[in-house]
């Protein structure tokens, strides 16, 4: 069903028939006329009308929606045609025909370098688009005129969502990590090997007499600072020291003696 259909008019209907059959057909099913409105039925119609008049009612969104219709390749079903329109009504740049809004979840491993991801618009639109390093939770980027319409080349617009990580939590530009030892290792101090979000490999040296909530950094192993930048934060590491609460009779004895001689 084209938007034609929906207000019950010809493609060659003038705007001022246009906007007449929408009045009509809004007035009718307007979902205050129809309350209880079981199943939503008069809720969904409006919803079509209201949909139908967005495009109809515009004479450039129009143009290019009755060109859409025109390009049985490209536009072969109905739904294609109202996904198009749809896409663009809920990009929020609606003065844009053929624009699109999206939203993208990538891994906080995948901020860290560049990289280039295949995207598909509607059934047949495939782009390619490059993701620089640096990517923020939230962070919007502009790709223009990159989505192929038919006699449209619209602007994408990439909401990325960075995934948490379970081992590092970003704090601005630096990355977090909570490294777990055991109260002997804080007390006669330890060597341990890190694992840094990129898969580096570092020692660090935890020193006799270490407290809990020590913090240790190592520098450039944390998040990219600016887009497609080359510098980095810090990983910091937070040492969280285990206290064992499963002592045998012998280690208490052990220990009262120790803090006896302390």
């Amino acid at each position: 069903m084209t938007h034609y259909d929906t207000l019950n008019i010809s493609a060659t209907a003038n705007q001022d028939e246009v906007k007449k059959a929408y009045r009509v057909l809004a007035n009718k099913h307007h979902p205050d006329k129809h309350w209880p409105d079981e199943g939503g039925v008069n809720k969904r119609i409006f919803q079509r009308i209201q949909e139908a008049y967005d495009v109809l009612g515009d004479q450039d969104k129009r143009h290019h929606y009755d060109n859409a219709l025109r390009q049985p390749n490209q536009f072969n079903t109905a739904e294609n045609i109202r996904k198009f329109w749809e896409a663009q009504r809920n990009n929020g740049h609606r003065g844009k025909p053929g624009d699109v809004k999206i939203q993208m979840h990538v891994t906080l491993q995948s901020t860290l370098t560049s990289w280039v991801k295949d995207i598909t618009i509607g059934n047949n639109n495939t782009i390619k688009i490059k993701i620089p390093a640096g990517i923020r939770d939230g962070m919007v980027i502009h790709y223009e005129k990159v989505v192929e319409w038919p006699n449209v080349k619209g602007d994408l617009f990439v909401t990325f969502i960075v995934t948490p990580d379970p081992k590092f939590q970003a704090s601005d530009s630096d990355l977090v990590n909570i490294l777990h030892i055991t109260c002997i290792e804080a007390m006669l101090g330890c060597e341990k090997e890190i694992t840094c979000l990129g898969g580096e490999r570092y020692k660090i040296k935890v020193h006799e007499g270490t407290q809990p909530g020590v913090k240790l950094s190592i520098p450039n192993q944390g998040l990219v600072t600016t887009l497609s930048g080359s510098s980095r934060g810090r990983l910091i590491i937070i040492l969280d020291i285990s206290i064992p609460n499963n002592l045998t009779q012998s280690q208490k004895e052990i220990l009262q003696t120790l803090n006896l001689t302390t």
